[in-house]
């Protein structure tokens, strides 16, 4: 039978064998992504695509066994939304006789966001996956910049891959670190540092925003200098709007006292303090640094190429509103970057690209009362998603869709749409003889 209700499904009563399953799960919808150098140069999208399926099935299947005899509990307000943003994707799909394998992934990993849903609950997600991000940093961090000499000094010893325009990595499992020596931008395991700096600012948005409980300060440090690593000027521009805003929440809600708040203020001038000595040390950090403001304060050939690719999908939008242009269409020409709104409205038209920006303005007021941090943040989110076109990734939908998570201290679901409140009075009697009713755990 199944039901609309709230249960957060397990893959063992075990907890440490359950809390193991779930950070693979996240560190592997991670790394088998089509914007990591694990895809993107070690591997290829077919063998880390299939992978992740293969796993994906098996969680399915365990839990579908798992819960047999119990019935199938599904969350009631995310199902209708999803079906929903399903249906707009293939309406558009099916007028324009496009189905390519992008939108079958797209597809799915609307699937596997459905599946995070009912076995994470938000902060427990969030909190994972910052985790990871963290060590991930570490590891990137050391990489990159401590065993630099060392990486050199055995240049022969240390596997090399290629990306698919030509581009050389030092393999080091969780990291990759470009082989020359002038070159001092971060990647961690992603394809572009810009990638990198989008999946950090999503941790630091939990962190300095929604985690409900005390700041993990050790996490944000390390979040921060991560971010810095990575040079990606769009990706600095929204942290330091992300720190900006949880500094102010912080004073409002009184969580910082005015002795954290010095020190806080003390760390950051010191931090500066440091790295303009490192610049002053070494050249070609200098030139990074510079180069890495200069495209933040001016108009330059990446703001322009990224203005160009804003200006292209509204073009091709407005060409056809309703239900968007071809993927061949929108992709073609895109030779620097493509944002993910502009670009999801010019491929789903108006009605794929409201579910979107619907889906964005549920998570800002999750736990944003002011109205002005709520569109402070979302101004924020659109300006990162706008840098890179990573719709085809599951961290996007899983995020997207992390509004119907509940939060660790929240027992049911709340503002249910009002289309739906009929199934909360009674039971629906489907045509294929299953029974659909609300149901609290």
């Amino acid at each position: 039978m199944f039901q609309f209700g709230v249960r957060q499904y397990e893959f063992s009563k075990n907890k440490i064998v359950n809390e193991s399953i779930l950070y693979l799960l996240i560190f592997f919808t991670i790394a088998l992504s089509r914007d990591t150098l694990y895809t993107y140069a070690k591997f290829n999208f077919f063998i880390t695509f299939i992978t992740y399926i293969g796993i994906i099935a098996i969680c399915g299947i365990v839990l579908l066994i798992k819960y047999y005899k119990q019935g199938y509990v599904f969350r009631e307000k995310a199902t209708w939304f999803i079906l929903f943003y399903i249906v707009a994707i293939l309406l558009s799909s099916l007028i324009k006789l496009d189905f390519q394998l992008y939108v079958l992934s797209i597809l799915f990993y609307i699937g596997v966001a459905y599946l995070f849903i009912h076995i994470f609950t938000f902060d427990d997600f969030f909190k994972k996956f910052s985790n990871l991000l963290c060590i991930l940093g570490v590891y990137s961090l050391v990489c990159c910049y401590v065993l630099r000499p060392f990486l050199f000094k055995n240049f022969d010893s240390i596997p090399l891959v290629t990306n698919s325009v030509g581009l050389q990595f030092f393999d080091l499992e969780l990291s990759f670190v470009v082989p020359i020596k002038t070159y001092l931008r971060n990647f961690g395991i992603f394809r572009e540092p810009g990638v990198y700096g989008i999946f950090i600012n999503i941790a630091l948005l939990y962190e300095l925003i929604y985690n409900p409980q005390k700041y993990r300060f050790i996490h944000i440090v390390i979040l921060l200098l991560t971010c810095v690593s990575t040079f990606s000027p769009p990706a600095i521009a929204v942290t330091g709007l992300f720190v900006l805003v949880g500094i102010i929440k912080a004073i409002l809600e009184k969580r910082l006292s005015k002795n954290q708040l010095m020190i806080i203020c003390g760390v950051l001038l010191l931090a500066v303090i440091i790295f303009i000595i490192a610049c002053c040390l070494n050249y070609h950090l200098y030139m990074l640094v510079t180069e890495t403001v200069k495209k933040l304060v001016t108009v330059n050939d990446s703001t322009s190429a990224r203005g160009n690719s804003l200006f292209k999908d509204i073009n091709q939008f407005l060409h056809s509103p309703i239900w968007g242009n071809d993927f061949s269409v929108v992709l073609a020409d895109k030779t620097y970057s493509i944002a993910s709104t502009t670009g999801f409205f010019a491929l789903f038209g108006l009605l794929g690209g409201t579910f979107h920006i619907l889906s964005f303005w549920l998570i800002v007021k999750k736990d944003a009362n002011k109205l002005w941090l709520k569109f402070t943040l979302l101004f924020g989110l659109l300006i990162l998603f706008n840098t890179q076109f990573i719709v085809g990734n599951p961290i996007f939908w899983i995020f997207s869709f992390s509004s119907f998570m509940l939060r660790d201290n929240e027992n049911d679901e709340e503002n249910q749409f009002d289309i739906i409140k009929s199934f909360r009075e009674k039971s629906l009697k489907l045509k294929t003889g299953f029974t659909i009713k609300s149901v609290k755990e």
